[in-house]
């Protein structure tokens, strides 16, 4: 994004950039100033003639040079739409930056004992669904609201030939951020292998797709939701 706002601008510069004045005469000459003289013969001849042009007075004024009203009006087209892209790009960023900002962790601190126990089966559960594509059991332990946002990205998957598939999955700390005791939220912090498999790809290409993708660390905040039966189920998860 960055480098294609750049090179848009350049070119826009590069394209409203006012033409150079050239004089609209045709066949004359371009002297530095003085006066006019004109100079010839019976029957044929040349004339020459000069101008002092002070840019106030006479027919050779600097609005005589053909495009000077005209580039000046497209230099400052140029420079609005050239601020216009700049201000986009800004206001892009910005909007990156808060977006990433809400979905990070916010004053986290130890975990509560009680919601750890609870909460590391659950993890689990949902990595192993997902990874199986197995919408059943993510229908059980996602709010119906992001069971329908998640089930929409595994069906396009799916029409695309292709399946989320995790491995090596393990949890490396767990933190929470303050909030209610029934809507609680889990600053988790893992590891795992994450690739596609292409069920209709052969067996040594989807090898080569899990033999390529390295296990890696994420921190994630999964807000959670306590159901009138006790049981944790997800409504978000920020990454």
């Amino acid at each position: 994004m960055k480098k294609w706002a750049v090179i848009i601008g350049i070119g826009l510069i590069m394209i409203c950039l006012p033409l150079t004045a050239v004089s609209a005469r045709a066949g004359g000459s371009t002297g530095g100033g003085g006066t006019g003289g004109t100079s010839g013969g019976s029957g044929g001849g040349s004339t020459t003639t000069s101008y002092y042009n002070d840019g106030t007075s006479g027919g050779r004024s600097t609005t005589y040079y053909g495009r000077g009203t005209t580039s000046n009006r497209g230099a400052i087209i140029g420079t609005m739409i050239t601020f216009g892209v700049f201000l986009l790009y800004q206001i892009t960023l910005a909007v990156r930056r808060a977006r990433s900002n809400a979905q990070a962790p916010h004053d986290s601190f130890p975990i509560d004992d009680d919601l750890a126990k609870e909460f590391e089966p659950l993890f689990y559960k949902v990595e192993d669904a997902w990874s199986a594509d197995d919408e059943a059991t993510l229908q059980q332990v996602f709010t119906p609201k992001y069971f329908g946002l998640q089930r929409a990205i595994l069906f396009r998957w799916r029409k695309q030939g292709k399946i989320n598939r995790l491995d090596n999955v393990a949890i490396v700390q767990l933190e929470q951020e303050a909030s209610s005791p029934d809507r609680p939220h889990v600053v988790v912090t893992a590891q795992a292998r994450d690739y596609f498999e292409y069920p209709d790809q052969p067996a040594a290409y989807n090898q080569s797709q899990h033999d390529q993708a390295y296990i890696e660390r994420f921190t994630e905040v999964w807000e959670l939701q306590r159901l009138a039966d006790g049981q944790l189920i997800v409504s978000n998860i920020r990454q």
